[in-house]
């Protein structure tokens, strides 16, 4: 190594120590996309923030390069498939491919940059100080990043533990008590403390008391979490009910087609009818339940549901059950007394008759997908081929009355990339009666066969765990899944299969969670303590 510097300028001699350390945080982060969705290994994580955290703490220099290095390792890897929605064919926007694999991974590195400025800058004097600073910045980094500009909570640090081995299965059930927040603040602090362990500017008892502390909240959580909740079916549910979710693997360049829409409704409707043989029901009694049919996001639009083919078409299917609803997602238009178009991404109840008996639109729309933020400003059209969608009130319940035996259905719903968002239901939680299951309609075909889907699907899981209800997720393809109360998943379509998974919904437990009852309650309370920790150990250090 000094042959290779002996020729060097003495100021890059100089920086060379500080780029090898900012490339190993580079490093640290890329690292711990192997821990999330869809690798799960999560031990990765425990070496990728202990070693950026011992790196951080031993340079005083450039803490806001670092924590952009390690952000940066982790959003590049961990976010690169969602530039393949450029590439999709017929796409006008292709070119842009570079800037937003680069440019989103830039923007959101600077939440860590951040986190490590502040903590260095206000507890960088003592090194328990700094260790409480940083995990307490890291985390409140990590709660904002998914509400700043409208919000990208995107592999959060609790995703770690998406996994169905026993220990992240464990671990995760602690979301029914504080939500993903809660939980990453723990992964963080869990992950960062072995680090301590190698730094020689704490007492050896202050190591080994911090770092146990932390294996002990590690062992008792995957030990216990699950036994502190309350008990599980706290809710009645419906009996004789059956649910269909249907995935129908239409390629993202044909839904639009002209030539296509037919064949396209063809097929959902032949996936649907009620003798498509079920998975995981008994077929001679299916038609003695009610069914709930469910379609992906925007397979149905409101133009094609006033055409006569496909509401005959609609009514022939529904008609095959004895009593079904069809819970489908819809791109529909509203046209006002000025004949001004709006577009809602919705999702639709349609009864047997094929008439929309409910209804909710998405209020929580995709920047630069779905809508172009300051548009006057900004001279771009969405990748929707029109002005963009117009957003929803923001109350995701849907109820309906089922026509023939007089019991409400309420649910909540959640349109494709409103189900990454953990504080999405907590105000329908709030309501009477509450939503007894959730359904996600979603359309992953723009990402390919890529970490995406897995990813989503993580989150999706997530959502099931903090609320306690049974969740049903339809995707155009991505992972079409029925997941109970506790996270685990029942059945799934994989990705890019053509497929009906079907669920009886009496069989999934519901359960009432702390979580949709206090919210981010408690990981407030934790972030609080961390900060008393950070200022008292800065006070003593002073003394």
């Amino acid at each position: 190594m000094q042959k290779i510097t002996a020729h060097m300028p003495q100021k890059l001699r100089t920086l060379l120590p500080q780029l090898m350390r900012i490339a190993l945080c580079f490093l640290c982060g890329a690292m711990l996309v192997l821990a999330m969705p869809p690798y799960h290994i999560w031990p990765v994580a425990f070496l990728a923030y202990s070693l950026f955290f011992f790196l951080f703490a031993q340079d005083h220099a450039k803490p806001f390069l670092y924590g952009c290095a390690f952000g940066f390792g982790a959003f590049f890897f961990g976010l690169i498939w969602i530039g393949n929605a450029l590439l999709v064919d017929g796409n006008p926007y292709r070119w842009a491919y570079p800037l937003a694999i680069l440019a989103l991974p830039l923007l959101l590195s600077t939440f860590p940059a951040i986190a490590c400025t502040l903590s260095k800058r206000y507890f960088g004097g003592d090194i328990r100080a700094l260790f409480f600073g940083f995990v307490s910045l890291l985390s409140l980094s990590e709660i904002l990043r998914g509400v700043v500009f409208t919000g990208f909570p995107w592999n959060v640090p609790a995703y770690i533990w998406a996994g169905n081995d026993p220990v992240s299965t464990a671990i995760h059930d602690s979301l029914a008590i504080g939500g993903t927040a809660f939980l990453s603040t723990l992964t963080i602090f869990w992950c960062t403390s072995p680090a301590l362990l190698f730094i020689s500017r704490i007492s050896k008892s202050h190591r080994f008391i911090i770092t146990g502390i932390s294996i002990l909240i590690f062992g008792m959580l995957a030990i216990c979490a699950a036994r502190i909740l309350p008990d599980h079916n706290m809710l009645t549910a419906k009996q004789n009910t059956v649910v269909k979710v249907v995935q129908p693997n239409i390629k993202q360049e044909d839904k639009w087609r002209r030539d296509k829409m037919r064949y396209n409704l063809d097929k959902l409707i032949a996936l649907s009818r009620s003798d498509t043989p079920p998975n995981n029901i008994d077929e001679n009694s299916i038609s003695q339940h009610t069914t709930l049919i469910i379609w992906p996001e925007t397979a149905l639009t409101s133009h094609a549901l006033q055409s006569n083919y496909a509401a005959s078409a609609l009514r022939e299917m529904l008609s095959s059950y004895d009593n079904a609803y069809l819970i489908t997602g819809m791109m529909r238009v509203d046209e006002d007394s000025n004949g001004t178009q709006r577009y809602y991404n919705s999702i639709a109840v349609l009864n047997q008759r094929a008439d929309i008996v409910a209804l909710y639109n998405k209020s929580h729309l995709v920047p630069f997908g779905e809508y172009i933020p300051f548009q006057d400003m900004i001279p771009l059209e969405t990748v929707t081929s029109f002005s963009g969608f117009e957003k929803g009130d923001g109350n995701h319940v849907i109820t309906f009355t089922d026509d023939k035996i007089g019991d409400p259905f309420s649910f909540a719903g959640l349109v494709c990339y409103e189900v990454i968002f953990p504080s999405a239901l907590r105000t329908d939680f709030a309501q009477t009666p509450q939503p007894s299951f959730i359904v996600n309609v979603t359309n992953d075909a723009w990402y390919g066969d890529s970490a995406g889907p897995p990813q989503h699907l993580a989150k999706a899981k997530f959502r099931a765990i903090e609320y306690g209800r049974p969740l049903f997720r339809s995707a155009n393809t991505g992972i079409s899944a029925i997941i109970n109360s506790d996270g685990r998943i029942m059945d799934t379509a994989p990705l890019n299969s053509t497929e009906t998974i079907t669920a009886d919904l009496a069989a999934l437990e519901t359960r009432q969670t702390i979580y949709a009852t206090a919210g981010g309650a408690f990981s407030l309370f934790i972030l609080f303590c961390g900060f008393i920790l950070s200022f008292l150990f800065n006070r003593l250090k002073d003394e």
